[in-house]
């Protein structure tokens, strides 16, 4: 640190300044930026120092004489920007049609005053001032970097440039309005700068509150529409996508997501001058047959984004643009843009004029026979589309175009494509709801494939939630098709043979979902259909399938609607748990548990009494406890758990012991659930455990911990804040399963909740590199016949904390050592299978985001990873083995081809240099140019030795 410090402050010095006279400083100055971009680059956890002593430096420096060096100072100010995005805590991201920027979800805690990017901020106003008077000088070089270092900066700091805004103005006017007409050269520079220009304005709009550019839209609005009518295609292109952002700016739509309502102002009339020439000129752009194929698409963008906003303000005007939007529609190149601008006009809350209306209702079988193209952008953006016009404009759609819409939705009704399949049952609701007389047409075209349908065993999440909100629809727009929908879903459990399931578990599970749904909406048909599954369950003539099928049911009816007045169904169902069949007691504890959840006045008590009364049915019990606790932790689930809450705690604890493993992950999650019910009564209760002399209760514990991170309270998580090193300390324990749980508990811990973690991985680091290594005295051999195999008890141990690496490496980024973790990254690549090929992905991983480090270590890798090429299988491997050998060898191919294109831009690393020529001519140099084209095709973004790093 100390040398760092030496070097740091050499580099600073080097940065003064110098008089006129014999000037050859400028070279020194030039490698000390360069020097300092190396620094940025390549020590992330350095960066509150750096913004202490190093970044006020480069501001003051933005007014070097010499252009190269002011340049070089310019990009390693990028530099550090692009670090603070990635290492400097919150960060946001927008999308292309939101109105405004969406948080990401927040991975450290929040900014104190000594934070990276506060800094940042409290460096603004200097740099503005300093940035700006470079952004009128002559050199096109400079104004270009600096709009670059200006679009990083707002980018980072999500808008940063609310009160500095006017000092940028005119350089933004000059830079615009700068002539491409004197040379060749000059030509190709100017187009260069302007599109920087564009691309920060762009950025610049997205981040900052519209409010804060009304003033300036006179100066601004100018030189942006002119740059639409320049020649040059890829300017005008860019100029589109600003004008989209710009529009917003104009008359801003703001989403209110508590409300769920959109919040739209009233265009001021001396902004509508703007909105009309934006107009004009993207009819321009679009009535031009020889345009570019971007130009073409962006302009359709540009003017659905228009009417979407301000449509209120166009009515003369739509009666030209909707037309040519039709055109546009029925031509293959524009087709895909076209229907998302239709969806965003037909969804937009200040358009619906009559000329919209007829647009829609002409456009909408032109949407619906593009379902039949193989383009599967186009069908997932029109089916999109179908749900919108359907929602938005249903009432004046006639019969024919329900039915034609409904014909073309019937072959996505299927679990051939789950991402499709959401979207077509979204739109059959849609239809339902604003045309129920389109009943019998769903009954007749579509129910026979959702009852095929809800038998997959792929339909779930999305495609799940989508279904159950079609049966929700389908009985609310006719109550008397109770029994017909019920039936539909029991046939598939009729046909099963006896003592087993012809369906999957998880079509029994969807099966009965739906079955809960039709239940809850009509009442009045849900006592009985509950008394028929009843009878189903006691009846000893029925199938197991019907039994099964009856008793998930119950469970789902039963955690939505309140069962006890059917006096004896939980002694029915307890009878179940001494039946032979394994699946049966399985959904009889799930019954139990659900239907418990319902009224835990009246079964908690019961369910209690059991578990302590008969120990043969504990697991079972404490499966249908869990059921309960589940529904209830939460602060609702305190009140009506509280009676119990200290019986339930002794119960599970007294069953923690001396039980097989998968009771004990039944027990654990127990605990974590009902932790989660009253963490300030429980979690010191867990904590106390954590010395337990029994290495099962101590399992117990730290894996109860990882099912509280389903919890997302601020209050839970300062609570276990503090304790969260006790916990996860565990990983040093002397027992080798409470360690693998104890990993499993961290790697979950940096999945869900990375924040709990990021200020204290400096003393968990170190005992998870200790897990990574191979342990000799745990690994012994062991005699099977006359064969010996040798067995490695640390291997579950390795894998776990390697897998624990890998989560860190893509949530607690900034507050890893990459050194140190780059040492473990390499050590794993010769270890086992699963460990090995974890390793490539986070050397590729590391490629990316520390391209400097990994750069200094490729000659270390070559051993490993040509030892995994050059491997030769025994001639009696199997063709498993075989198959995984050449798994990991296009694995490690990859990470070769990664490295060597970093390699092209590295230092001297003459060992990998020449283990990548004899890779591509060796038996994997096929494999290799394949990857090799396939990096190219993505354009794969590594710096130039870590300088200019693709964080995008």
């Amino acid at each position: 640190m100390s040398m760092l410090a030496m070097m740091m402050n050499y580099v600073k010095i080097a940065c003064k300044d110098y008089s006129d006279d014999d000037d050859i400083s400028w070279k020194v100055r030039r490698s000390s930026s360069k020097v300092l971009a190396a620094i940025v680059g390549t020590r992330h956890e350095l960066l509150s120092q750096l913004y202490q002593s190093v970044a006020p430096a480069l501001v003051n420096r933005f007014k070097e004489r010499e252009e190269s060096v002011r340049v070089d100072v310019l990009q390693t100010f990028i530099v550090l920007l692009r670090q603070t995005l990635v290492y400097g805590g919150e960060s946001y991201v927008t999308r292309e049609n939101d109105h405004e920027p969406k948080r990401r979800r927040a991975i450290g805690p929040s900014e104190s005053q000594e934070s990276p990017k506060q800094m940042l901020r409290n460096l603004v106003a200097k740099l503005s001032r300093n940035l700006s008077k470079q952004l009128l000088s002559k050199s096109i070089v400079t104004k270009q970097t600096g709009f670059v270092l200006l679009r990083e900066l707002v980018t980072v700091l999500n808008g940063g440039l609310d009160n500095h805004l006017n000092t940028f103005i005119p350089a933004i006017e000059n830079s615009l309005s700068t002539s491409s007409d004197v040379s060749h050269h000059h030509s190709s520079t100017n187009s260069n700068l302007k599109i920087e220009t564009l691309s920060f304005l762009r950025q610049l709009f997205k981040v900052h509150p519209p409010q804060v550019f009304h003033n300036y839209l006179d100066r601004l609005c100018r030189p942006i529409i002119s740059s639409v009518e320049d020649k040059f295609y890829k300017i005008t292109s860019e100029a589109f996508l600003v004008c989209i952002e710009l529009v917003k700016v104009i008359r801003p739509i703001e989403y209110n997501v508590q409300t769920k309502t959109y919040n739209v102002q009233t265009l001021n009339p001396s902004f509508r001058s703007y909105i009309l020439d934006i107009y004009n000129v993207t009819i321009a752009r679009l009535s031009t047959t020889d345009a570019d194929q971007e130009v073409k698409e962006r302009s359709i963008m540009c003017l659905g984004v228009l009417i979407s906003q301000c449509g209120d303000n166009l009515k003369e005007e739509l009666k030209v643009c909707m037309p040519m939007l039709l055109d546009r529609l029925r031509n293959e190149v524009t087709r895909l843009t076209t229907v998302k601008t239709f969806t965003s006009i037909a969804d937009s809350t200040v358009c619906a004029s009559e000329e919209v209306k007829q647009a829609v209702i002409g456009a909408i079988n032109e949407v619906a026979v593009l379902l039949r193209k193989s383009h599967r952008q186009l069908k997932v953006a029109s089916l999109v589309c179908l749900e919108v016009f359907v929602r938005r404009y249903g009432n004046f759609l006639g019969p024919a175009s329900y039915s034609r819409v409904l014909e073309e939705l019937t072959p996505h009704i299927s679990d051939q494509d789950l991402h499709l399949l959401p979207l077509a049952l979204n739109t059959v609701v849609s239809v339902l709801r604003t045309n129920p007389q389109s009943l019998g047409a769903v009954y007749k075209d579509i129910l026979p494939s959702i009852f095929q349908l809800v038998q997959s065993t792929l339909v779930q999440g999305a495609a799940l939630d989508s279904l159950l909100v079609l049966f929700e629809t389908l009985i609310a727009t006719n109550e008397a098709d109770f029994n017909k929908l019920l039936n539909g879903l029991i046939q598939p459990a009729l046909v099963a043979e006896p003592g087993q399931l012809t369906l999957s578990k998880q079509a029994y599970s969807t099966i009965a979902q739906c079955i809960a749904v039709l239940c809850v909406i009509s009442q009045r048909n849900c006592s009985s259909t509950v008394n028929d599954f009843s009878k189903k369950i006691s009846d000893q003539k029925q199938s197991d399938s019907v039994k099964y099928l009856s008793l998930l049911a119950l469970g789902e009816i039963g955690r939505k609607v309140d069962l006890s007045k059917h006096a004896n169904l939980h002694v029915i169902i307890l009878s179940l748990f001494s039946v032979p069949s394994e699946d049966i007691k399985s959904a009889a504890a799930f019954a139990l548990g659900n239907v418990s959840a319902g009224n835990v006045g009246k079964y908690l008590p019961i369910v209690i009494r059991e578990i302590k009364e008969d120990p043969k049915k504990r697991y079972l019990l404490l499966h249908g406890l869990k059921e309960i606790i589940s529904r209830y932790s939460n602060e609702e689930g305190v009140k009506a758990l509280g009676p119990f809450a200290d019986d339930i705690w002794n119960i599970l604890f007294d069953s923690g012991e001396n039980i097989e493993e998968g009771t004990r992950s039944v027990v654990a999650e127990c605990l974590g659930k009902l932790t989660l019910a009253n963490p300030n009564k429980f979690l010191p209760e867990l904590q106390k455990r954590l010395r337990s002399i029994s290495a099962q209760t101590r399992g117990t514990v730290v894996t109860a911990i990882k099912f509280t991170f389903i919890n997302q309270g601020q209050g839970y998580d300062e609570l276990l804040r503090p304790l969260i090193v006790d916990f996860l300390s565990l990983i040093q324990d002397n027992d080798l399963n409470v360690r693998r749980l104890s990993l499993s508990t961290l790697n979950s811990a940096a999945h869900n909740k990375p924040y709990l973690i990021r200020d204290v991985l400096n003393q968990l680091l170190p005992l998870l590199y200790e897990e990574t290594l191979i342990k000799e005295h745990l690994i012994h051999m062991v005699e099977m016949g006359p064969f010996k195999h040798k067995v490695d008890d640390g291997l579950d141990i390795r894998k776990s904390a390697y897998e624990c690496m890998y989560t860190l490496l893509e949530t607690c980024l900034d507050k890893l050592e990459i050194y140190n973790f780059l040492t473990r990254v390499v050590e794993g690549l010769s270890d086992q299978h699963d460990i090995a090929i974890l390793s490539h992905t986070m050397l590729i991983r590391l490629a990316r985001v520390a391209p400097t480090a990994v750069t200094q270590r490729l000659d270390e890798a070559v051993e490993p990873l040509k030892g995994t090429l050059t491997y030769r299988m025994k001639d009696n491997a199997v063709k498993s083995e075989i198959d995984k050998n050449n798994e990991l060898c296009r694995s490690a191919v990859r990470v070769v081809v990664t490295l060597a294109k970093l390699a092209e831009h590295g230092g001297s690393t003459p060992k990998f240099d020449a283990f990548v020529r004899d890779t591509k001519v060796g038996q994997w140099g096929e494999q290799y140019n394949a990857y090799h084209i396939e990096l190219e095709s993505k354009e794969f973004g590594i710096g130039h030795g870590g300088d200019t790093m693709d964080l995008s």
